[in-house]
């Protein structure tokens, strides 16, 4: 027999096959994570992306809006949003700060998930609100995208004067990479945009694909929608297999994202010669969460590019 290791939850799991199978280990490079994440935090911030920096970005008593990734999310949100918050408090006052969670329509997280992920001292000292998609109140009507979608999103984000996101760029089955405006189109999103872009119209086109932003109108539409919005500026980043920080940018939304994706496809991607039998997947936490988000480890192969399962074939979980 031979042993085998797949991420599940916050570890790993074994398991064996017989020594006579022909199995095939897909791997992804392998990187070297960030050695100091504060210092790399705090350079990427200094040095933005096709943007001035924050202080010269945010007018003094400016009303400002970070929009934060939730508990299903992988975004190490905890270490990025002290130097984040430091460089804009020299320009506003704590007050005048909002977290706002990119829930989607995911549940609301609570207070204990809110320290998890955030840090004790950020969940005790600022406002993080949970953004509800079905509150009419609490939503904002601008218009349609171009393929039909409605743009309607939280009022908190519209409505605030300068508006940040933050989020992790990975592989993603309909983005083809998350990260960039997602964080903001989706997470903070109506029902109704959320279901329209989750559409077969969306998932079943043909560039709508794992590791493919080209020609890809689910992420054409976040785009568009995002800068609708007026998302100023972003802070994301990209984790290797053990959620490590190999890499964090920030600035200009678009630019920075783009810069992070071509980065993020050298350390991702790998080649899958031919179809097989049986894949064993796992997907790890925190997307091993809830049994929906469990469910990518299966769509991450029926959405790549590639047919990765024989017609015929089985996918076990």
């Amino acid at each position: 027999m031979t042993s085998f290791k797949i991420p599940y939850g916050k570890e790993e799991i074994s398991f064996e096959m017989p020594s006579e199978f022909n199995v095939t280990v897909a791997k992804t490079n392998s990187v070297s994570p960030i050695a100091n994440i504060a210092e790399s935090a705090k350079n990427a911030l200094l040095n933005p992306i096709n943007s001035k920096r924050l202080t010269e970005l945010i007018k003094n008593d400016d009303s400002v809006c970070i929009i934060v990734t939730d508990i299903t999310r992988a975004s190490p949100d905890k270490e990025i949003l002290p130097h984040l918050i430091e460089q804009i408090l020299e320009k506003t006052n704590s007050k005048k700060l909002t977290l706002l969670i990119a829930s989607g329509l995911h549940r609301e997280m609570s207070n204990a998930e809110k320290i998890e992920k955030y840090g004790e001292e950020i969940a005790s000292n600022f406002q993080i609100i949970n953004h509800d998609a079905t509150n009419q109140e609490n939503l904002i009507s601008l218009g349609t995208t171009k393929n039909g979608t409605p743009i309607k999103i939280s009022k908190i984000a519209y409505e605030s004067d300068f508006l940040i996101s933050i989020g992790v760029v990975e592989p993603h089955q309909y983005a083809g990479y998350s990260g960039g405006y997602k964080t903001l189109a989706i997470g903070v999103a109506s029902d109704e945009t959320i279901s329209k872009t989750h559409s077969r119209m969306f998932i079943e086109h043909q560039k709508t694909r794992i590791g493919n932003i080209d020609g890809n109108i689910f992420n054409e539409d976040i785009i568009e929608i995002g800068k609708k919005v007026g998302l100023d500026f972003i802070v994301n980043v990209i984790l290797d297999d053990k959620k490590n920080i190999v890499d964090i940018k920030a600035g200009e939304p678009l630019a920075t994202y783009k810069t992070l994706v071509s980065t993020a496809k050298k350390i991702s991607e790998t080649t899958i010669s031919k179809s097989f039998d049986v894949a064993v997947c796992g997907i790890g936490f925190p997307k091993d969460t809830n049994l929906y988000q469990t469910s990518r480890a299966a769509s991450y192969l029926f959405y790549l590019p590639t047919k990765v399962v024989k017609n015929g074939g089985y996918i076990i979980i």
